[in-house]
């Protein structure tokens, strides 16, 4: 496996977040056929708040051998910080 995600945290004023990532490759040295599954079916989503695994798995059907990828998303409230500025004339 090549180019699993590494987890990410993003602060965010809005309610949700628009997230893309590479999902990674998998291959068999002898070119056998590998079946890989995932729990999102594009590499990028629109998250609300909270935290979310990505998980991608693979599989070589003439073994049964597998491989996994999993990475973290977590998107979280950002706080609002007010600033007052004072007018004096």
């Amino acid at each position: 496996m090549i180019g699993c995600p590494a987890d990410r945290l993003v602060h965010v004023a809005e309610l949700t977040r628009h997230e893309s990532w590479t999902a990674p490759e998998f291959s068999d040295p002898h070119g056998f056929n590998i079946s890989v599954t995932s729990n999102y079916e594009e590499s990028d989503y629109e998250f609300p708040w909270g935290e979310f695994v990505v998980q991608y798995s693979a599989v070589k059907p003439s073994n049964g051998m597998t491989a996994e990828c999993n990475f973290t998303i977590a998107v979280k409230r950002r706080s609002h910080i007010v600033k007052l500025a004072l007018y004096m004339p």
